[in-house]
């Protein structure tokens, strides 16, 4: 895209949130005036698929449109180095004159050298560290943390202000949609008891460290309240306060003649469950779309020419990068995994949906519109679960072991399955897995495998997902287009 003075942008992920949970995607309740004004103008993604379940792996495919396996963070572990030989969307910026800036919650601060090219880096660390490793008090008592979205805009309004004439990009990263919900009044109580629920009923306190298998988190109690929908009453809640947020934002773009030379992307790293799968208010493991299927709403500078845009091909956090560049109209060598997908605003197609990729510890996934298979390493998920058993509470708690095979162990009651097949075009909803090489699946193991094998290639350059011979078997199929 051409622009006389090169535009800013902003960069909006909101930890957890969920496309069905926002106006703009058809949602009931009014949670997101602020974020639907903005999708007025701007491209609405119905398929956006995240590559992690996550923050801090998905926050890196974000920031590098890499895999997992080459930027090296598949999970929330501490200390992880991001890959040196990876260059991010914010040193790219800045070299091309821009001022640079990221205002998150402390989770950023486990990705080492994830500050790399921000000029500003400021995670907020004062209520969120604590919040999480301290057993979540200052949350719990529905006190205002000073990490929260109001702090990080104020920061990040202040910021702007000081700059004058350079284009900048903006990375804020909310973390008020997690997890126990308590967001400051009156949206603590803005959608309780409104009549809008699901109907879900009442379920058990389970043990903080199942992740909410077969019920409710206890670290969310409140009250002793066990009501479903009253807690995903106070998660709307909270995407309304963010969205209020947001609104701050562009309210203050507005106002110093900004708005219409910048870009804005709002997503999240990835969603929630809300009680499907029998899964309650937690999130990692499998790459289920109740998870990976993430709002992308993207505005370019002036706005989407016709207003706003709905784009129902599948699209990933992979393209994110190479996308705000390419609205930037910055030129660039780097060899994204991801694709330009701001074709779109110049009224021109996507290129052919190949599938998405998954990859994380122990797991690799391919989705394409109509189907996805899922396969797993059963023999070191089971010795991971049995480690995992045999732990101290203290040590699994921290460990990524404790997420997944737990999860996996209550959904496979019958054992742990070494393959799961959806048919996404009839089972949407992903409620009849097929297990162990259903035959439906055949035709997607080879390219599932071809990738596999390939991932040592993928880490040298770009490449095809698959080889050309299991795309032109796939189409045959009818797996991709």
């Amino acid at each position: 895209m051409n622009f006389k003075n090169p535009p800013s942008v902003l960069l909006i992920t909101v930890d957890c949130l969920r496309p069905d949970h926002l106006g703009c995607y058809g949602y009931s309740r009014p949670t997101s005036p602020c974020i639907d004004d903005i999708a007025k103008r701007s491209a609405v993604f119905t398929q956006a698929i995240s590559q992690g379940t996550y923050t801090v792996s998905s926050l890196t495919t974000m920031a590098t449109s890499s895999y997992l396996f080459e930027h090296y963070l598949s999970e929330n572990v501490l200390g992880v180095e991001l890959n040196p030989s990876i260059p991010t969307l914010a040193e790219i910026f800045k070299k091309n004159g821009y001022d640079t800036a990221f205002f998150g919650p402390w989770m950023a601060a486990n990705i080492k050298d994830f500050n790399r090219g921000f000029d500003a880096f400021d995670l907020g660390t004062m209520g969120l560290s604590r919040y999480f490793f301290g057993g979540l008090k200052r949350l719990t008592s529905g006190r205002y943390d000073p990490g929260s979205a109001e702090a990080l805009t104020s920061k990040a309004i202040r910021w702007m202000q000081k700059k004058s004439g350079k284009p900048f990009f903006l990375w804020l990263h909310y973390f008020d949609a997690h997890a126990p919900y308590r967001p400051r009044p009156p949206y603590n109580r803005m959608f309780v008891g409104d009549g809008l629920g699901t109907g879900q009923g009442r379920k058990p306190f389970v043990a903080s460290r199942f992740l909410g298998a077969g019920g409710i988190p206890r670290f969310i109690s409140e009250r002793g309240i066990s009501d479903v929908d009253h807690y995903i009453a106070k998660y709307d809640g909270a995407i309304r306060y963010v969205d209020g947020q947001i609104g701050r934002l562009s309210s203050f773009l507005k106002k110093r003649g900004l708005y219409e030379n910048s870009a804005i992307a709002l997503t999240s790293d990835h969603a929630e469950y809300l009680g499907e799968h029998d899964l309650y208010f937690c999130h990692g493991g499998l790459p289920l779309d109740t998870l990976i299927r993430v709002p992308l709403i993207i505005k370019p500078p002036a706005g989407a020419p016709e207003g706003a845009l709905t784009i129902d091909r599948q699209v990933q956090s992979l393209d994110i990068t190479p996308t705000l560049l390419g609205i930037a109209g910055i030129k660039h060598s780097t060899p994204f995994k991801g694709q330009d997908i701001s074709c779109v605003f110049r009224g021109e197609k996507l290129a052919d949906d190949t599938g998405v990729f998954f990859w994380a510890r122990h797991i690799a996934a391919l989705r394409t519109p109509a189907f996805k298979l899922i396969l797993l390493d059963r023999d070191r998920i089971i010795a991971r679960l049995g480690s995992a058993r045999s732990a101290k509470p203290t040590q699994r708690s921290r460990k990524w072991k404790t997420v997944f095979p737990f999860q996996l162990e209550y959904l496979y009651k019958e054992g742990i399955p070494a393959s799961i097949f959806y048919d996404l075009a009839n089972d949407g909803a992903e409620v009849s897995p097929k297990i162990d090489r259903p035959q439906e699946a055949e035709g997607l193991y080879p390219a599932l495998n071809d990738w596999k094998g390939r991932v040592s290639e993928l880490r040298g350059g770009p490449s095809e997902h698959f080889s050309r011979e299991v795309r032109e078997k796939l189409k045959s199929l009818g797996y991709i287009q």
